[in-house]
């Protein structure tokens, strides 16, 4: 991506995807992929990319690359594949609007119907350093993982009153949010989890177990929550009669002007204050253990790779536990 796309650029970094952006075409694919509009892939353009074009030039340039959102041609079997892939694993939760939506953003352009038939043939059954400043007021329920944000925000603010507890039924929105989330990803996991105390995989009660599963799990559940801010905040909002603006989260929120509102409600953060708040606030909540170490050392010993499916996580958290229980490895 440019060099001037601060925010934004971060707000992808998890994203192989986009590690690389930096022709016009890769930028132009990112955006259309993601359901933009031609006024928001504009826009876009010209704020994060410093890139001016014309409406004419930006139609002559897709048309150039091929992109289509209505009539495209598509391989059936790559679109069954790519279906089939989303559904081994904490995917097979989304409904098929999901899935399609998430198809779009790995540039597989096919009608919803498609997928809609495919999924009945294969399943019949860190912010502040990422936006480079703080918001003017937030407010949270009183969950115990929100003591934590609440420190931070008062110190950046300096003014106790910036930060609100309310109630969860004052709290509507995300809580429903919070709904959608395990629907839509992780009562998969919460299952999955359950399934390996049931069968005797795992035990809570020790903290080489749980250890261990963070040390194999951590990074793919990163991947998914990346992968779930990406596709909600990427997918259209249809207008309503209720108190809700219609569009897509990422333009509501990087161009505001264009949906009628204002982009200096956060403020900017000095970098020393940042530093020390990593160092003094969150310090305790990151870092590793000596478990963490252990299974590092192992790994790296031993020349294994980290995950990327949740069935190597589930070998390597064998591979390790075998290790440290008989002091062996067993590939």
């Amino acid at each position: 991506m440019a060099a001037n796309n601060i925010g934004f650029e971060e707000e992808y970094e998890n994203s192989d995807e986009t590690n690389d952006l930096n022709d016009e075409e890769e930028i132009i694919r990112f955006y259309f992929h993601r359901g933009f509009h031609y006024e928001e892939i504009l826009n876009f353009l010209q704020k994060f990319h410093g890139k001016e074009m014309s409406l004419s030039t930006l139609k002559r340039q897709i048309k150039k690359y091929g992109l289509q959102r209505k009539n495209s041609d598509y391989d059936l079997d790559v679109v069954r594949d790519a279906v089939r892939s989303l559904l081994d694993g904490p995917g097979c939760c989304r409904g098929y609007c999901a899935i399609w939506h998430t198809l779009q953003m790995n540039g597989i352009t096919v009608p919803r119907v498609v997928v809609a038939e495919l999924l009945q043939e294969l399943d019949p059954e860190e912010a502040v350093q990422q936006y480079n400043g703080c918001p003017i007021d937030f407010i949270t329920d009183l969950g115990t993982e929100n003591g934590l944000a609440a420190a931070i925000q008062t110190f950046f603010r300096n003014d106790p009153n910036s930060h609100r507890y309310v109630s969860s039924p004052s709290n509507q929105r995300i809580e429903g949010w919070w709904s959608f989330l395990r629907k839509d990803q992780t009562s998969w996991w919460m299952n999955f989890f359950k399934d390996l105390v049931d069968v005797g995989t795992l035990d809570l009660t020790l903290s080489l177990h749980t250890e261990c599963l963070w040390f194999c799990f951590a990074a793919l559940l990163q991947e998914n929550l990346n992968e779930v801010k990406e596709n909600w905040n990427s997918h259209y909002i249809r207008k309503s009669r209720y108190d809700t603006l219609q569009g897509r989260p990422d333009s509501l929120y990087y161009l505001p002007e264009l949906h009628n509102g204002r982009s200096n409600l956060h403020l900017p953060v000095p970098e020393e204050e940042k530093l020390y708040a990593r160092e003094h606030i969150i310090s305790d909540y990151t870092g590793q253990n000596d478990f963490q170490r252990y299974f590092t050392y192992i790994v790296e010993s031993n020349s294994l790779e980290k995950p990327s499916h949740w069935r190597d996580a589930l070998e390597l958290y064998h591979v390790l536990i075998n290790c440290a229980s008989n002091g062996e490895i067993v590939v």
